[in-house]
Order: structure tokens, then sequence, then C-alpha cells
């Protein structure tokens, strides 16, 4: 509760309600939301959650995997992330300290193989132009450094 609280106070505050359906005006977070919703959509690793249409304009949601569908958890992920100084999170804003499936991914019926392979994005009022598009960049190098290590060939026993 307490981060969508926070996350809507980074939106625009005009926000109308119209026959049920929640209305944002347009802003420079949303517009930067919808350029790395761009930039990552040609990226194959990566399957976005989630109503296209209807979210709140400074979310991203996506199922990690590599480029033949093998799961990548979402935490693994956002380690990679963490370390070329990108912050995102592999579940909702209120399970930070859950392990296991997620509880929205089970929600909307993701097969189960990918419920632990959520990345999400809240994006804020200080990203920039060149953060977008470093953004983008960071996503699809971890996802193929991580696509890397589920490829490799295991070691057998030789005894």
């Amino acid at each position: 509760i307490a981060g969508y609280a926070l996350a809507i106070n980074l939106i625009n505050k005009n926000i109308e309600i119209d026959d049920f359906i929640t209305n944002f005006s347009e802003d420079k977070v949303s517009i930067f939301t919808n350029k790395l919703k761009e930039k990552l959509k040609s990226n194959k690793r990566l399957t976005p959650t989630g109503h296209y249409l209807y979210r709140i304009p400074n979310h991203l949601s996506y199922i990690c995997h590599t480029k033949t569908k093998q799961p990548l958890l979402g935490r693994d992920v956002v380690r990679q992330l963490s370390k070329r100084n990108i912050y995102a999170s592999s579940g909702s804003a209120c399970s930070s300290s859950h392990h296991g499936p997620n509880s929205i991914l089970t929600a909307i019926n993701v097969d189960t193989i990918y419920r632990e392979c959520g990345l999400r994005f809240s994006i804020g009022p200080w990203i920039d132009n060149y953060d977008i598009d470093n953004i983008s960049y960071l996503v699809n190098d971890s996802l193929v450094e991580l696509e890397k290590r589920v490829n490799l060939p295991r070691k057998t026993d030789d005894k």
C-alpha cells in the first residue's frame, strides 16, 4: 500500500475517472515510461505483463526468459541490474521480503514456470533521455549474461 501511494504521488496530479477507467494526463514521467516501453519492446528476452493501455503511467512490468523461453529468475535479473546501477524489482511493491511465486503473476494466470521471473520498473521524475537509453541497453546486457549461464553445459560425473 505504501509503495502504491508513493507511485501515485509521483505521477501527475490530474487523474480523471470515466466509466470506471482511470485516465492520467501526459507528463514527463509518462513520456519517458512510454519511451522505455518502446525500447524494450524488441527485446526477445522480455514479455510484458498487465494490460498494454490501462495501467499507471510510471510502471512497466515484464516476465524474464531466454530467447528460447527458458525462465530467468527476476531476482537474478534485479541483482545484475543493481551491479549496473539500475534499480528495479522482481516482485510487487508489497512483497519485497517474500520468496517464491509472485502472487500478482499467479493472479493473472502467468504460466507456473514464469511466476518467479517478474521484473518491474517504476519511472520517476529524476529520469532523463540518457537514463532511458542506458536502461534499455543494460537490461539487455544483463539478460544476455544470465542467458549464457543458463546455457552453460552441465558438468557430469566421470566416475
